[in-house]
């Protein structure tokens, strides 16, 4: 994840926080959707046997 900025700045302790819970919110998101595919595939491919 990259945040950018129109100037040059430091970031507060609490916006660092907060920016890297959403990165793992994001990432969990990844993870089960990718894994709700995978499910879905498997069933589809039970289906067909």
């Amino acid at each position: 994840m990259r945040l950018l900025t129109d100037n040059i700045r430091r970031f507060t302790d609490e916006e660092i926080r907060f920016t890297s819970s959403l990165a793992e919110v994001c990432g969990t998101a990844i993870d089960n959707a990718r894994l709700s595919k995978e499910l879905m595939q498997s069933r589809t491919n039970q289906k067909d046997r």
